[in-house]
Parts: C-alpha cells; structure tokens; sequence
C-alpha cells in the first residue's frame, strides 16, 4: 500500500462538523412552572445554511509537533433554535473538497499527494462516500452532541465552545468545536513504523453562516 505521510491519517476524519434538525418557523413549544401553571412560551425559529459563507476547518498532528491543516466545503444544512440556543439541525459536509491550507510540504510530499492520499480507500474512500454529515442532538446533561456520520460509521461526539450570534436581517453566525476518534469511523490508517505515529484524535472547527426561514 502506497503511504504518503503520517500526519494523513488524523486529517482524515476531519471532516465533518455538525448541525441541526428541523422545527416549524417561529413555533413556540408549551413550558410550564415547577407548580404545573403556564409559563410563557418558548419561541422556535429554523435557519438555513448557507454552502459558501460556511465551512469546516480541521487540525491534524503527527508525534504532537508537527501539524497541518485545512478545509472541507458545506454542501447543505440546516438550524433549529429555542430561545437562542442550538436545539437540532444537520450539516452536510463534501468530502471530495479536502483542502490543506498549512504550507509544511516537500517536492516529494505535496499537497496533491495528501488530498490523493485522504480520498483513497485508506482514509475516506470518497469515491463510496462523498458525503460526511454531523446531526445534532441533546445530551443527557442538556448539553449539545454531535452524531456524525463519516463513511459507514456514526457516533456521537459532544460540541465545545459553541457560539451563536444573531445578526441584523435574519442572518444567524455560529461556530463550535469538536474532537474525535478517527478510528471509530473506520479511519485505521497506521505508519508501518512505530515512531511515525498519527494522533487518533482530530480536532475540527464548523463555522456556520445561516439564514432564518
């Protein structure tokens, strides 16, 4: 098996990143007091995504010293919100836009070498799985999770830093981090040598620019 570089591996999984369900526009879901009397209403409201102004940044690390980095292209998604926060939604992600952006390359360890090297069966197979896709969902703290889909595997993954700024004309800005297994997406790639070790873990950044419906 042709191998490119160590730092492949964990790149790999990059991809994909995360968001919601869909709720009815402006639906308000019923809430009540401790004591069982109405409370006011929580107001819903659904956004959609918007492919250019949006994308997914990953992170991969070889040994803990050396990282690159890049980008995935949004294909589409959407966005529930109760009361300001991320309720549900879903973005899909094109695995066949793996971008690195960092400039740590060779004449013999090209960027096009990695993007070859990440689309082929040792990493994500995009020829079988164009698609990457993150739902969210709730967690058993109430906070949010992520269940992602990467080739034929999912699972789920709990957001950080989650950030959501309403700006003027319906237009909604928001952003979240995440880190996962790579392995647990069926991304096993090794080094046949031992020091060249691949972090399991890949951190990813969504970047969401989303309209209200």
């Amino acid at each position: 098996m042709k191998t490119l570089t160590p730092w492949t591996a964990h790149v790999a999984a990059a991809l994909f990143l995360a968001a919601c369900a869909n709720a009815p526009q402006d639906a308000q879901e019923a809430t009540s007091t401790p004591d069982g009397a109405p409370a006011t209403p929580a107001l819903s409201s659904t956004y959609t995504v918007n492919p250019e102004k949006s994308t997914v940044l990953w992170t991969g690390i070889m040994l803990g010293v050396k990282e690159h980095h890049g980008r995935l292209n949004v294909k589409e998604g959407s966005l529930a919100l109760v009361d300001g926060k991320v309720t549900g939604g879903k973005v899909v992600v094109d695995m066949t836009t793996i971008a690195p952006t960092d400039s740590a390359y060779t004449a013999e360890q090209t960027k096009e070498k990695l993007v070859k090297h990440l689309g082929s069966p040792d990493f994500f197979d995009v020829s079988t799985y164009p698609m990457a896709s993150a739902v969210l969902k709730p967690g058993a703290d109430g906070e949010p999770m992520v269940e992602l889909h990467i080739r034929d595997h999912a699972a789920m993954v709990p957001l950080r830093n989650v950030q959501i700024n309403p700006q003027e004309g319906g237009l909604l800005e928001a952003s979240a981090e995440l880190t996962f297994n790579r392995k647990e997406f069926g991304v096993s790639f090794d080094m046949p040598m031992k020091d060249l070790v691949i972090s399991n873990d890949v951190t990813l950044q969504v970047m969401i620019s989303a309209l209200a419906n």
